[in-house]
């Protein structure tokens, strides 16, 4: 989400952190070596062997938890649960379908809209499937003497993201690899190699972005191939339980909301704390304001280093009850993040109520009369005379599909939490024609900028007059939007911009997370 926007100000961003994460490793120096004779020093080392089955068992320490990895593949079939201290996640692809269940016990089918990882690996699969004739996407950027003398490739085919890849000299092995993730640069590094049925795998590696508190390390403890795996444990489980419990024989409610400058407030009781939570649509959990957990007596759980606005720890709590006028929730995995936003003298508002809320509760969000009913999902039915959008909520968002100009595009955020109707830099930059100003903004002025509060900090976005923007079967022309500038954590990957109150209010808006809907009306 996007909170309410700022002062312009006179800003030039600055580009020298994003350069930064795209740099080559240090100390690259030319080589005689080919790419054909690294990869086939590797065939050599690594070994080639295909197993049907495989099930392994790892060690993890992250975020300042300890637990467990299983994996269980089968073919192309997988299921993996991890276990770090008091929280389960689990994640899979059954018959072609991806998926992930989060720390509440909530089951998420994967659009797989996130494909830079996917098209990067299987770049390099197909560079060690023919060595003499790697992909495009492939090159030999040299060698370096430290910390290992390795040879280094770098792996970018259009599409994928920036791989570089380090190669022993001496063992042909892959002692390290960089990834370039959204903000981020995210290094893993191999060790204690061990032959295993036939081939080289490394039981030990550890991963670090330059946070301390995002280091993980990983121990592979048990490895087992060609074993038998039962299918059924593979299927994609359902939720395991139920999070939004409606009073006895009431399928619907209406809740404790208003609407303030485009934002739904919603009234949340914590511990017999009254508190103003903002109904969040761009939130992928509950999230809640790190320095109200003492005063509510929480304890956090683990922390982690992260970027959206800006950089923010980020970390869980338990909350054993969550009162939503007469909706309940019990024993809720929260996240607590340093979140606050406050629009009157009366309206601070601590806290997100994301994804793990609205897909229990299915939500009539009505701008124009500032209220809000939530149904139980089970029976809830959409108007007859809805416009009924499929959503992907492949990070536990509602990506829905709208139109620049005749630019369209299909991972928009539908986001209750923004003021702003957000164009991302990358979809902007492929559409030039769709974004030309219209002269009601300042696109093409450098000396201008808006400042918008999210979490972490603030967002550097500039203003422009779009020609046409057209969602939900309504065209809006001479639209006001605004286009980010080095914002690459909010921008996460592969997504088009934020659709936000703006747009929202012309509609009575529905969110239908358990069947991946959103059905809108026309506002009267």
């Amino acid at each position: 989400m996007i909170a309410a926007a700022a002062t312009l100000i006179a800003l030039q961003p600055s580009s020298a952190a994003a350069r930064a994460l795209d740099d080559p490793p240090p100390g690259l120096q030319e080589t005689s070596t080919t790419l054909t004779d690294v990869l086939q020093h590797y065939d050599t080392s690594e070994g080639q062997h295909r197993f049907h089955t495989r099930i392994e068992q790892w060690r993890v320490s992250e975020r300042g938890l300890t637990g467990t990895y299983v994996e269980k593949t089968s073919g192309a079939d997988y299921r993996a649960v991890l276990t770090l201290g008091p929280f389960i996640t689990m994640s899979g692809r059954w018959h072609g379908q991806s998926w992930r269940q989060d720390e509440n016990g909530l089951t998420v089918l994967s659009s797989d809209i996130h494909q830079k990882t996917a098209i990067s690996e299987n770049a390099i699969d197909y560079a060690f499937d023919h060595p003499q004739s790697p992909g495009r996407g492939d090159a030999l950027a040299g060698e370096i003497a430290a910390p290992m003398h390795a040879y280094v490739v770098r792996v970018q085919p259009e599409g994928g993201r920036l791989v570089w890849l380090f190669f022993d000299a001496a063992t042909g092995l892959i002692d390290r690899e960089e990834d370039v993730v959204a903000e981020r640069r995210s290094v893993t590094v191999y060790d204690d190699f061990r032959p295993t049925d036939g081939e080289m795998r490394a039981w030990h590696h550890t991963v670090s972005d330059g946070h301390p508190n995002n280091d993980e390390d990983w121990t592979l403890t048990s490895l087992r191939n060609d074993v038998s795996v039962d299918p059924s444990e593979l299927e994609i489980p359902a939720d395991r339980r139920t999070l939004v419990e409606f009073p006895q024989g009431e399928p619907n409610v209406r809740l404790p909301a208003r609407v303030i400058n485009g934002y739904v407030i919603v009234r949340v009781t914590i511990d017999g704390h009254g508190l103003d939570f903002l109904l969040d649509s761009g939130a992928g959990d509950i999230a809640l304001d790190s320095g109200l957990a003492p005063a509510l007596h929480l304890q956090t759980i683990g922390r982690a280093t992260q970027e959206i606005a800006g950089q923010f720890d980020r970390s869980n709590a338990i909350v054993h009850e969550i009162q939503i006028g007469d909706l309940r929730m019990h024993d809720i995995v929260v996240s607590t993040i340093p979140y606050q936003l406050k629009l009157f003298n009366d309206v601070k508002v601590v806290g997100l109520l994301g994804f793990d809320f609205i897909k229990n509760a299915a939500l009539r969000i009505d701008y124009k009369n500032g209220t809000v009913d939530a149904f139980d999902p089970a029976v809830f039915e959409a108007p007859k005379d809805a416009l009924s959008m499929p959503a992907a909520f492949d990070d536990g968002v509602p990506l829905v599909s709208a139109n620049v100009g005749q630019a369209k595009g299909d991972h928009f955020i539908l986001d209750t939490g923004s003021s702003f109707t957000v164009i991302f830099s990358g979809f902007a930059a492929q559409n030039p024609d769709a974004m030309a100003d219209q002269g009601g903004g300042s696109l093409a002025r450098s000396d201008q900028a808006t400042m918008a509060q999210g979490v972490g900090g603030q967002i550097l976005l500039v203003p422009t007059e779009l020609r046409a923007f057209s969602f939900g079967g309504v065209q809006f022309d001479y639209f006001n939007a605004y286009v980010t500038r080095a914002a690459r954590g909010l921008e996460s990957e592969d997504e088009d911009g934020l659709i936000g109150s703006p747009v929202l209010q012309r509609f009575i808006v529905y969110l239908d997370y358990r069947r991946q809907r959103i059905d809108l009306v026309r506002a009267p």
